[in-house]
């Protein structure tokens, strides 16, 4: 392989990055836009870099400055593993990388110059902003690596990727898995993301009620979700607790209320079709009922729920035999 030689030539992610760069810097504008024909769109790119048309910069030139940016710009894709099978984790890196936008590559590492410098790089790049799946988010995470532009001066998109990974395994250890919590609990899923949003709800009116201009509500970043399904709700869940950027001591509080909250629920349901009984029986009686308790492993009410039960089914047919 010659310096003239692009490389990578057969990866679509190197081919689209080199597109994008001789659009940008070269006035490069392809003539097919359908990025799945790879050969395509590699013929026309082999094609206008051979036109002599920059006379500041040789042919050989532009190839090396190309491959050098490639290697800069197109890390590894085994280095995206670490969260591609688990849809929360991904979902955190999608958020992260919204909630940071200009921190992690436009500011620090310079992006390619745009006259509209409020636009965030994520917008630049023209990506979804309401991904509805899993896959999807893999996709533009990949997406905005590639093409959220480093040049040869700036840093190294693998640092970024670490940085979001230490970040997310800390946000993990912040948040655990609530055993009540699950995809097959319909219910509890609905029930969590209501309780997030009336938390945020609460948490801005205290900040409107203050009049504090200079104080930031500290509230949850549910806001990046749109979840079109229960599985998706589930991931903004999580995902949200986990991106809430606030003290370590509110997170805290937040989660272990809210698995209160739950168990309350739970048990105020559990009771609606319970009645209260009051009496007192003898010393000896209680003795008894409590060695019960304990050789059932149970709790008071059930073992003297399936001793009346059991006795009155024993009543009926005494009743019948009776007759």
């Amino acid at each position: 392989m010659t310096i003239e030689t692009l490389n990578n030539q057969n990866n679509i992610r190197s081919i689209l990055f080199y597109s994008k760069v001789l659009r940008e810097r070269w006035g490069f504008t392809p003539k097919e836009n359908q990025y799945s024909d790879l050969k395509s769109l590699r013929d026309e790119i082999n094609s206008f870099i051979t036109q002599p048309k920059y006379p500041s910069i040789s042919k050989i030139e532009l190839i090396s400055s190309l491959n050098k940016l490639n290697k800069i710009n197109i890390i590894d894709i085994d280095l995206f593993n670490w969260f591609k099978d688990d849809p929360i984790t991904t979902s955190f890196v999608w958020g992260y990388i919204c909630n940071n936008l200009e921190l992690i590559l436009s500011i620090k590492y310079g992006i390619l110059t745009h006259q509209n410098t409020s636009t965030s790089t994520y917008e630049k790049l023209n990506l979804n902003k309401n991904p509805a799946s899993h896959e999807e988010r893999i996709k533009i995470i990949i997406s905005y690596f590639d093409y959220g532009f480093i040049d040869e001066n700036g840093g190294m998109k693998e640092s970024i990727l670490k940085d979001i990974q230490k970040k997310w395994y800390h946000a993990s250890n912040d948040v655990r898995e609530f055993k009540w919590l699950s995809n097959d609990n319909h219910e509890s899923i609905h029930w969590a993301f209501d309780y997030l949003l009336k938390y945020n709800t609460s948490e801005t009116n205290k900040i409107d009620n203050d009049f504090n201009l200079f104080k930031e509500a500290s509230t949850l970043p549910l806001k990046l979700f749109k979840p079109i399904n229960i599985k998706e709700k589930l991931i903004a869940i999580y995902s949200a607790l986990q991106l809430w950027d606030c003290h370590h001591s509110e997170k805290k509080m937040l989660l272990s209320n809210m698995n209160k909250a739950w168990q309350q629920k739970m048990l105020r349901k559990e009771r609606e079709n319970q009645k209260s009984i009051n009496c007192y029986v003898n010393s000896d009686v209680k003795i008894k009922l409590d060695e019960l308790v304990t050789y059932k492993n149970s709790r008071i009410n059930k073992v003297l729920s399936d001793i009346i039960t059991e006795a009155h089914a024993y009543m009926i047919i005494e009743i019948k035999n009776q007759k």
